[in-house]
């Protein structure tokens, strides 16, 4: 698993498009009632679209809608659509990955450095 950092959306996008070739991208499933932030990234498939398959090598993005509690624990904030739920769709898109897993983490140094950790720390028990 690769963790990247990205400092905005921009950045996020620039990184997918030369970082990611080979990758399938799968992004969070936007509300179907209005448009929000989540319609920024575009292309790949959404999270419901890939319930079922898997892909050699994918990527996805988080954002500020994912942190970790006092307890150490992963924690999601609210979809903007109320019977979707963040955490559940990042599980769903990680775990259609058969080979290759990247994360870009975009603009939150405190959510990369924990899964940057994590990931170390895995790496180290190996």
């Amino acid at each position: 698993m690769d963790v990247l950092f990205a400092r905005n959306r921009e950045e996020a996008a620039e990184i997918l498009e030369s970082l990611c070739e080979g990758f399938t991208f799968i992004r969070f499933t936007p509300s179907p009632r209005r448009r929000t932030r989540l319609d920024d990234y575009r292309g790949g498939c959404t999270v419901h679209d890939s319930i079922g398959q898997g892909f050699d090598s994918v990527v996805m993005v988080m954002e500020d809608d994912f942190y970790y509690d006092e307890k150490g624990s992963l924690k999601a904030g609210s979809h903007p659509y109320h019977e979707y739920l963040f955490l559940n769709m990042l599980y769903q898109g990680l775990t259609r990955a058969r080979e290759r897993l990247r994360v870009i983490v975009c603009g939150d140094e405190a959510l990369f450095a924990r899964i940057h950790g994590i990931k170390a720390g895995s790496v180290l028990k190996e």
